[in-house]
């Protein structure tokens, strides 16, 4: 895939819980050391984007814990978390039925959407819906954010076609388009200086990358901010 020129990755992760991986088929998953094969992954020039699902019957108490937790030292920059649905003629689905657990049809979107549980859950549905929203709120922080770019970034090789193409002008004016953005006009400012810095002294050659990961975090940001904005005014 480095060869092709891939520059990124989208991986259905799902969970760091053991159980909860056998529970979702995910045996792959449950074979491998999961921290070594991002960093794997991230060796060749090639950034994780992760699919991390909450809701599973084996999930534990401390699942938001965990995802966190692996998430941050995995250096995963764009996780993307959902709550679990039960789509209709599925396997979960109909055991679910068969258990007289289904509450209706899945909303169709689990990202960001806390009526996506269309289940009764074996852990309560409000302290799913609470710790879902906590995580994200902690994920896409500005220090939290941009630390887990450096993370990726620790183990990370520029590709050659990366540092062999030449610099264009919409490549400078992207970049201080960026800098504006991040550095000048947002709350996480400093957050973000640190870790420019730190790539323009340590790893110059992964500055691109690191501009295209900030940008994406930066969307995920407003994103989750709109989310937890909109959720806290209906339930006020």
């Amino acid at each position: 895939m480095a060869t092709a020129q891939f520059k990124s990755v989208f991986i259905g992760i799902e969970t760091p819980a053991a159980a909860s991986l056998a529970e979702c088929s995910k045996r792959q998953n449950l074979q491998r050391d999961l921290l070594r094969s991002v960093a794997t992954i991230h060796s060749f020039g090639i950034s994780v984007m992760g699919g991390f699902i909450i809701g599973f019957d084996a999930d534990p108490p401390e699942i938001f814990n965990l995802q966190e937790q692996f998430i941050e030292e995995a250096g995963i920059a764009v996780a993307m978390i959902g709550l679990l649905s039960a789509p209709p003629h599925t396997p979960l689905w109909k055991r679910l039925e068969k258990e007289g657990r289904i509450l209706g049809l899945p909303s169709g979107n689990n990202s960001m959407d806390e009526n996506a549980l269309n289940f009764i859950p074996r852990l309560e549905r409000d302290f799913l819906v609470t710790g879902y929203k906590e995580l994200l709120r902690k994920l896409y922080t500005p220090e939290a954010s941009f630390g887990r770019i450096r993370k990726c970034l620790e183990h990370y090789k520029t590709p050659d076609f990366v540092a062999k193409r030449p610099v264009k002008m919409y490549d400078i004016k992207a970049m201080f388009l960026l800098l504006w953005a991040l550095g000048i006009c947002t709350e996480g400012r400093l957050a973000f200086w640190k870790l420019f810095f730190y790539i323009v002294f340590k790893k110059p050659a992964a500055l691109p990358e690191m501009l295209h990961l900030a940008a994406m975090v930066h969307h995920c940001q407003i994103v989750t901010k709109a989310f937890l904005r909109r959720e806290n005014s209906s339930t006020a």
